[in-house]
């Protein structure tokens, strides 16, 4: 959950990608300064157990982020395999799923129609 990401890791971006590379780096840095925040309240304010989950969710979608970019698998679609447009991935560098593949996820998730890509 902790886990900095090596400073080579960012050659695995070129051009562009630096500006995605360097998000990443600035999200895992936050939030692992919300996460000590967190750890540092006292755990009998209930109202503050979902920031916690919420910060330790974020964590783990970032270092399983930056494992894409290691793997050289970050920006793929895991849906259809497509390329991850490049926009969408400023808006969320955690993005998993192209527009089209997301967009037909969360039809599914609120119809009991089948994904379409």
């Amino acid at each position: 959950m902790n886990r900095r990401p090596a400073p080579g890791d960012r050659r695995a971006l070129a051009g562009s990608g630096r500006q995605l590379w360097d998000l990443l780096l600035e999200r895992h840095r936050a939030l692992c300064h919300e996460w000590r925040l967190a750890q540092s309240l006292d755990r009998a304010d209930d109202d503050l157990l979902p920031t916690r989950d919420r910060v330790e969710d974020a964590l783990v979608e970032v270092g399983m982020a930056i494992e894409r970019v290691q793997d050289g698998a970050y920006g793929c679609c895991r849906s259809c395999g497509g390329a991850i447009d490049f926009q969408r991935l400023l808006m969320l560098p955690t993005a998993t799923r192209c527009w089209p593949c997301q967009e037909a996820v969360e039809q599914h998730e609120h119809t009991d129609d089948p994904p379409r890509h």
